[in-house]
């Protein structure tokens, strides 16, 4: 029987279900998370004490005490102050299919995979086999190497366009090597002990991708976390060697489906790798270090570095040393440098398609816009609550302001343009959907390339000798496609005889030129875009 004290104790520890706690390391901690995440590392008592907890809930601080070489008012001490961690007393008892991760991360859970992977299964078996990892390493070499090969061969699939049905297939290429990235974590932190207990889809700084949650690979050794978190990127070198290998061999239209997820993988591969966001480049090195919340950590460094700076406030002795601080800063600032980077490379590719184009480009500056605001006004409310120098602050953030305004007023931003190149009455035209942003370019050299997946060889250069005009282009020449009859109203502008013959005689008569439109300064662009979206 329960007696009313323990019913009492059980109904005070009811955060107790809100956590996790891993084994002890090596040096006896304990990692405490929750649904959200890793919280914290806890001496071995603590962590002992919380053990004890979780295996009896109900179970009254005297006893605990007694089977842990503690008293009852430690007991409740050490249980009063976990509980008070704010991760903690806010957590969620699961999360919710829905997550919105800041910055700019939503995601979609869809199922459990420790449902389907069973540690003593033949996926989990064979990655405990001891040659198991070089021969992956080794793989994943040969599948750089490939790509490389593809990249710079002019006669590489890689370098021609896919039918409109082969899109279709190349999509479910793409995301099944995303899926097979998010798998590969899941079965390797099963078998190396942990769980994983659930996987979905997300929108990752705009860009569609699958997520695992691995939250449970801080409860394994230190060099097992490592795998775990590059076991992603690992499963992707391996399907890139084989896809790449294979699209020498078959039909150029499955080569060129082959090539392009080959190509896929491995920039999906490098991007990874990069350690300033929340991505596996980033896990295996905390998991390394041993320290669960490195970047938070060494974010909150250099803000509070930072606010002591501008606005005065007391310094702070938090042990960071100054190169997790600059590791911080790095941090703090890399995801807006990464978002612009994505805008530029959605205008580069999507202006040219008109209005529709135009919209997706400032829908994802909008949402940068917002974001920004609200940190902004954020940190602004809190430098102001925080009994700092009112005059202060209101200099700093005005200065800040200023930079701000300075920055969207003068930073020189590089603006491209994808368009293409076709034979018509034996005249070389250079062809784009859309002229809003492209501008009158009579007298302008442009290069031509072969087209493709990835843009191919200089085939030539030509000059622009006229105005655009409108015009039906072929669809090979607005989008890699290959063996379409469709024709779509655009503009086109004519070109000397220089390319004609080199154009006729590529595999769609086609060609592809990036068109250099000089440099904008970021409020002169997003007016330049708006514009067009409004007025075309």
């Amino acid at each position: 029987m329960i007696t009313d004290a323990q019913a009492r104790g059980a109904a005070s520890r009811e955060w107790l279900d809100r956590i996790r706690l891993s084994r002890p390391d090596s040096e006896g901690r304990v990692l405490i998370s929750t649904a959200a995440g890793p919280v914290a590392r806890v001496p071995g008592l603590i962590g002992g004490i919380l053990h004890a907890v979780k295996r009896d809930p109900v179970a009254e601080s005297r006893l605990i005490g007694a089977r842990c070489g503690v008293t009852a008012e430690q007991v409740e001490a050490a249980l009063g102050a976990v509980a008070a961690m704010p991760a903690v007393a806010d957590a969620p008892a699961r999360l919710r299919w829905v997550q919105f991760r800041a910055p700019f991360t939503v995601q979609f859970t869809f199922f459990d995979p420790s449902r389907v992977i069973r540690p003593d299964g033949l996926l989990c078996r064979l990655v405990r086999v001891r040659g198991f990892w070089p021969v992956v390493i080794v793989l994943d070499l040969v599948g750089a190497a490939v790509v490389a090969m593809h990249w710079a061969l002019s006669t590489s699939p890689l370098h021609s366009g896919i039918s409109i049905a082969g899109y279709g297939w190349l999509m479910v290429g793409m995301l099944a090597s995303m899926f097979a990235h998010e798998f590969g974590h899941a079965v390797v932190l099963t078998a190396y002990g942990g769980r994983s207990p659930r996987m979905g889809f997300m929108l990752f700084y705009l860009a569609p991708a699958f997520f695992c949650d691995v939250r449970d690979n801080w409860s394994i050794a230190r060099e097992k976390r490592v795998r775990v978190a590059l076991a992603g990127v690992a499963a992707q070198g391996v399907i890139a060697a084989v896809t790449g290998a294979v699209a020498f061999l078959v039909p150029r239209e499955a080569g060129v489906a082959l090539a392009t997820v080959a190509f896929f993988n491995v920039a999906y591969w490098a991007i990874n790798l990069i350690p300033f966001v929340k991505l596996d480049g980033y896990v295996a090195l905390a998991g390394y270090l041993d320290r669960p919340n490195l970047r938070d950590s060494s974010i909150a460094a250099f803000r509070a570095r930072a606010s002591r700076m501008l606005l005065g406030g007391p310094r702070v002795d938090d042990g960071i040393t100054r190169r997790w601080v600059a590791f911080g800063a790095v941090c703090f600032l890399f995801p807006s440098v990464l978002v612009i980077g994505v805008l530029l490379a959605l205008s580069m590719n999507l202006s040219a398609l008109g209005t529709a184009g135009d919209g997706v480009i400032l829908l994802a500056i909008g949402i940068l816009v917002v974001w920004t605001a609200t940190r902004g006004w954020s940190g602004l409310k809190s430098s102001w609550s925080a009994g700092l120098s009112r005059w202060r602050a209101v200099a700093s953030w005005s200065a800040i302001g200023a930079a701000v305004a300075a920055i969207a007023l003068l930073l020189p931003l590089p603006v491209n343009a994808i368009a293409g190149v076709y034979v018509r009455d034996g005249q070389a035209q250079l062809a784009t959907l859309s002229v809003t942003h492209v501008g009158e370019l009579a007298g302008t050299e442009v290069t031509v390339h072969e087209p493709g997946m990835v843009l191919g060889r200089r085939i030539g250069v030509a000059t622009v000798t006229g105005g655009f005009a409108p015009c039906e282009i072929p669809l090979s020449a607005a989008f890699p496609v290959s063996g379409s009859p469709y024709r779509l109203d655009g503009w086109c502008a004519p070109l000397d005889a220089a390319v004609v013959r080199a154009v006729s005689e590529t595999r769609d008569d086609a060609g592809a030129v990036v068109l250099r439109l000089g440099t904008r300064a970021p409020v002169q662009w997003v007016a330049e875009i708006w514009g067009a979206a409004f007025t075309s």
